[in-house]
């Protein structure tokens, strides 16, 4: 074997691992790059409401006392935080004169004789009659069940001719929420 040829490829196989052991150790520069970026997050609370009314129940009614009889109904209202509200009965009077029927449990709501006459007014006695969609009961949401107000009933005096028993009918609510 020649020599110089010996020299050679040893002087090759020394430069080819000094350049190795060189890169690997990491003396040659490397070129690292950093990018900066963003992303938009986003959520939603929808308005949300929801109402109930407790029991309205009268005192026994006596046709030959001179004296309405009165009742209440509490209405609780829960709606998200900041979202304003209104209440009021949704239906349309059946009795006359602004006022609804409680009907005797087994009776005909044609019967006279079936039936009490009662109306419906924003928290107490004095109030703004509540018929169909009128005279609402409205305030803000505050994220948790409060009491929002009362419906006031009376049933006036004098409503002769009726048969013994439990007269009752159910009121539907309207509740309007949102801006």
């Amino acid at each position: 074997m020649n020599k110089n040829k010996t020299k050679k490829s040893l002087a090759k196989t020394a430069i080819k691992s000094l350049l190795g052991g060189l890169f690997i150790c990491g003396i040659f520069p490397k070129h690292n790059f950093a990018l900066d970026a963003t992303f938009y997050a986003v959520a939603e609370i929808s308005a949300q409401c929801t109402v109930s009314g407790s029991v309205m129940s009268f005192p026994a009614y006596n046709p030959t006392n001179p004296s309405d009889i009165e009742a209440f109904s509490v209405l609780t209202v829960d709606c998200t935080n900041g979202t304003p509200y209104g209440v009021s009965i949704a239906d349309t009077p059946n009795g006359g004169s602004g006022r609804y029927k409680l009907v005797l449990v087994g009776g005909n709501i044609a019967n006279a004789s079936d039936y009490l006459l009662v109306s419906f007014k924003k928290n107490n006695s004095s109030g703004s009659a509540m018929i169909n969609d009128t005279a609402e009961i409205s305030a803000t949401g505050t994220g948790s069940p409060v009491t929002a107000g009362s419906i006031y009933g009376v049933i006036t005096a004098g409503q002769t001719g009726k048969y013994s028993g439990t007269f009752n009918s159910t009121i539907t609510l309207n509740l309007k929420y949102g801006s």
